[in-house]
């Protein structure tokens, strides 16, 4: 969809075009910068979402404990399969 607010409207040099979306109509995160889990979930699945697949660990913001969804949480959980690799070795 081409956007006469945006230069070229929304057409990149490199011929990609830009997309405009409203967060607010995400089904998935209703508007807000991370997804969205109703009440309970987290407490009761927290702990499935970060638990490895037989030798494969998972790793990523939304395996985080604290904040999940956001760069910093990507960084801990990183943190954390680090050192779960490393104690399994």
């Amino acid at each position: 969809m081409l956007n006469p607010a945006l230069p070229n409207g929304g057409v990149s040099e490199g011929g990609g075009e830009v997309v405009l979306q409203r967060r607010d109509n995400e089904t998935c995160s209703r508007g807000g910068p991370v997804t969205y889990a109703p009440p309970g979930v987290p407490t009761r699945y927290g702990t499935a979402r970060c638990a490895p697949l037989g030798a494969i660990p998972w790793s990523g913001t939304e395996t985080s404990t604290h904040w999940n969804g956001y760069v910093d949480c990507a960084v801990r959980s990183g943190g954390r399969v680090a050192r779960e690799v490393v104690a399994a070795l």
